[in-house]
């Protein structure tokens, strides 16, 4: 009896349902850092264009820094995410006092940002929802895939969110989120470029229990069954 009651209490734990919970990692531009503090959770790559980026850390390589979003790219409230979602604008390059900085005045600007992040269960179970604004449009990727309706219309990509998410796609491990942006030139005047990233829901479970442990844990309960069994047999026959 006591070998049954043992093997019955693992195989319910096997069985323990695990609750989902946010994805650790999904953050929004700027979170917590005041005007001018760098982003480091948002890499910066230049395919061709005058924005460099800042050095932030050999792991990371470039970023770029919360610019002031009284100025960049219009004044707020028109083109930031609600201040609720502590999501700001990040621009490769900004001034002393936080100002994005002019880029592109001849040829249109092509730049990557990238954030990394981590799914240790079931990757089979992610999902996220998010909203983002970039001067001046672009698309988003996950592992290199576009992320269908994250295009940013032209040419307001600066003024109007555009919410897209993505419910597959995701690996175990390391995952890479990219948003793909294109600076349109302009000699004019002020022409900056940058993110706004807002994510406005996620989840991931764990990873279910293999189908050899489930097996296991009913071989288990199995034996203890016959054990039982057997011993009944054995006293019947004395």
């Amino acid at each position: 009896m006591r070998k049954l009651l043992i093997s019955s209490a693992i195989l319910a734990t096997f069985a323990t349902p695990v609750f989902a919970s946010p994805i650790a990692g999904l953050v929004n531009t700027g979170f917590g850092l005041a005007t001018g503090q760098q982003d480091i959770n948002y890499a910066f790559t230049n395919n061709g264009g005058t924005a460099t980026g800042t050095a932030c850390g050999s792991s990371t390589g470039r970023c770029g820094s919360v610019s002031n979003a009284s100025s960049f790219p219009v004044a707020w409230p028109y083109s930031s995410l609600p201040s609720s979602s502590g999501a700001q604008w990040l621009s490769p390059n900004v001034s002393a006092t936080g100002d994005a900085l002019t880029e592109d005045p001849s040829s249109n600007g092509n730049y990557r940002w990238t954030l990394d992040f981590n799914i240790a269960t079931n990757p089979n179970t992610a999902w996220f929802t998010a909203t983002w604004l970039t001067d001046n449009y672009g698309y988003a990727e996950l592992n290199g895939n576009t992320i269908t309706g994250s295009a940013t219309p032209m040419p307001n990509g600066y003024v109007t969110g555009t919410s897209f998410g993505a419910h597959s796609g995701f690996v175990y491990g390391m995952n890479t989120l990219t948003f793909v942006v294109t600076n349109i030139a302009n000699d004019s005047g002020f022409n900056p470029t940058g993110i706004d990233v807002e994510f406005t829901g996620s989840n991931v479970a764990a990873t279910p229990l293999p189908a050899a442990a489930l097996l296991f844990g009913s071989a288990l309960v199995g034996g203890g069954v016959f054990a039982r069994k057997r011993k009944s047999g054995g006293s019947a026959a004395v």
